[in-house]
């Protein structure tokens, strides 16, 4: 593609899978928010909860400053409590109903531009009705958005049997939920990640065309699925092109060629596209962050 990469879409980062320390002190989170606002190659910063409302306040004076777009992870929030949002016992399911809606205010106080949900474990048994409380937990959520004024919410897929071991999930799955939710609440989308695809053993394009129209957001990352003796096997999120792994370049490319055919990305469009890459224990973060959007150049380049 000989045009820019900003021209057609807004790249992001995951802020807490870029710079790991930043999830454990307020001073480690601002430190990595202020690197992320000086590279004028993103427009987009996705954060998740921070207690401190001191580290708050700080931080929004950046984003306002820097003019950062915000994603807000309300998944961070129901994965480190263990909440679960099509739980079967009520007062568990309401508990992880609550939990999202606070984040969902925590995110609207920082100014997001979206925010992001992820489905409770994938049950040995009785799915569909595990998929009912989904959809109302889901539902309920995005009544309160409604209400408080409204931010887009995308609800993330991940694998059902690896790792996360989701209920959705599989690309039919996602888009019976995104059908089922959207009807009243046309804000709410579907997040696919390019390092989830693998694990739910789906090729990339083929998900895409599934879920053509109801795609909120886009993640690009990488796995190792082949080798489970490999220490990154699973939904680690290593660096792009690492031995094993199942994306690099190419793969990528593709990625991207199949966005634009789906209408993800056009002429006059700059939809959100957000690198989730992690540095593995010794791995400088700084390189692997530079790195991955060597990776994305390189692809665009291909596109």
């Amino acid at each position: 593609m000989k045009e820019s990469l900003g021209s057609y879409m807004k790249v992001g980062t995951v802020l807490p899978m870029s710079f790991p320390e930043a999830a454990q002190k307020g001073d480690a989170f601002l430190r990595a928010l202020q690197r992320i606002a000086e590279d004028d190659f993103f427009s987009v910063v996705e954060i998740a909860k921070v207690k401190d409302p001191l580290v708050r306040k700080n931080a929004l004076q950046i984003l306002t400053l820097s003019r950062l777009e915000v994603g807000f992870s309300g998944a961070s929030a129901l994965m480190e409590g263990r909440h679960n949002l099509n739980a079967f016992e009520e007062a568990k399911r309401r508990e992880a109903v609550q939990v999202a809606i606070d984040a969902y205010d925590e995110a609207r106080e920082m100014g997001a531009h979206f925010f992001s949900l992820i489905s409770g474990p994938n049950p040995a048994n009785h799915r569909d009705e595990a998929f009912a409380l989904l959809v109302k937990s889901l539902r309920e959520i995005c009544a309160h958005a409604k209400r408080s004024g409204e931010i887009p919410i995308v609800l993330e897929t991940f694998d059902c049997e690896i790792e996360k071991r989701c209920l959705i999930g599989p690309s039919s799955d996602a888009l019976r939920l995104v059908n089922d939710v959207s009807k009243d609440f046309p804000q709410f989308s579907l997040m696919l990640d390019l390092s989830h695809l693998p694990l739910l053993n789906e090729q990339p394009a083929e998900s895409l065309r599934i879920l053509k129209g109801r795609i909120g957001h886009i993640h690009l990352g990488n796995c190792v699925l082949a080798d489970k003796n490999h220490p990154a096997y699973g939904d680690s999120h290593p660096p792009l092109g690492i031995p094993g792994g199942e994306n690099d370049v190419d793969e990528v490319a593709d990625f991207l060629k199949t966005l634009f055919e789906v209408g993800y990305l056009g002429e006059g469009r700059r939809p959100r596209v957000s690198l989730e890459v992690k540095p593995r224990p010794g791995d400088d973060a700084n390189a692997v962050l530079a790195g991955s959007k060597r990776v994305l150049l390189e692809a665009w380049a291909r596109t």
